[in-house]
């Protein structure tokens, strides 16, 4: 699994939440492929990670070429209106928030690959 970080996000990030981020894209990266599972809560049909005390990161899974990617659109401040709307109605937020350039995802994902190729799963004994 790959994870993929809006610019936005970045960009909103102070010092901290930016090393927290680079760890945990390491992690999901080079963990298991559930890993984030048990680093995400589900908020269907996204999901959604405390990142220090009250912020909150935001994310999507998609599928590209059979690759899923965990795609950190927002990085939200929990005691602020936006994170309430969300989860009053995850839904219509989404469609109106989390929009991703598929194609952009695309080129994203030809980048990565080329620096950093899944490695292929082990033979089993015969």
């Amino acid at each position: 699994m790959y994870v993929y970080i809006h610019d936005r996000v970045w960009q909103q990030a102070d010092e901290k939440q930016c090393q927290r981020l680079e760890l945990l894209t390491e992690q999901i990266e080079q963990g298991d492929r559930l890993l984030f599972g048990l680093l995400f809560s589900p908020r269907y049909p996204y999901w959604v990670k405390r990142l220090r005390i009250s912020w909150r990161l935001l994310a999507k899974v998609i599928t590209i070429e059979n690759e899923q990617i965990l795609c950190i659109t927002h990085l939200l401040d929990r005691g602020r209106r936006e994170y309430a709307e969300f989860l009053k109605n995850r839904q219509a937020w989404g469609e109106q928030h989390m929009h991703l350039d598929e194609g952009e995802l695309q080129t994203w994902l030809a980048q990565r690959q080329a620096i950093q190729p899944q490695l292929p799963l082990p033979r089993l004994p015969d």
